[in-house]
């Protein structure tokens, strides 16, 4: 699965969201899990997938294969799908959810990789 991820964000050249790697993914991606921003379960990047996928996400972001970076609700909205969640403005400990819109890019350790292959 996770070589599956790269290799998309990197044919895709980077910008891919969580909709998109959904898509890609299928069924595999699907399940009652949240993705939150380190340990502020606060702060939810997306929601309704696997924990094998979680894994896979959390583990590229680890090993920097992958790089996450803030976008625009606007980014999800053209993709067809968003979260029923107030947006975040910041790295805070909310009351309730929030939801911040985040794409995926290659990471440093791909990007060295990038013309080895």
């Amino acid at each position: 699965m996770e070589q599956q991820i790269v290799d998309f964000v990197r044919k895709m050249g980077g910008g891919v969201t969580f909709v998109e790697l959904m898509n890609l993914l299928g069924e595999r991606a699907k399940g009652n899990h949240s993705y939150c921003i380190g340990d502020n379960a606060t702060i939810v990047l997306w929601t309704g997938i696997s924990l094998a996928f979680s894994e896979a996400i959390h583990h590229l972001l680890q090993e920097k294969r992958l790089e996450q970076v803030p976008t625009l609700m606007l980014t999800y909205i053209l993709e067809g799908d968003i979260l029923g969640l107030p947006i975040a403005k910041g790295n805070y400990n909310y009351e309730k959810s929030h939801w911040l819109p985040v794409i995926f890019n290659l990471g440093s350790a791909e990007s060295v990789n990038e013309g080895k292959e």
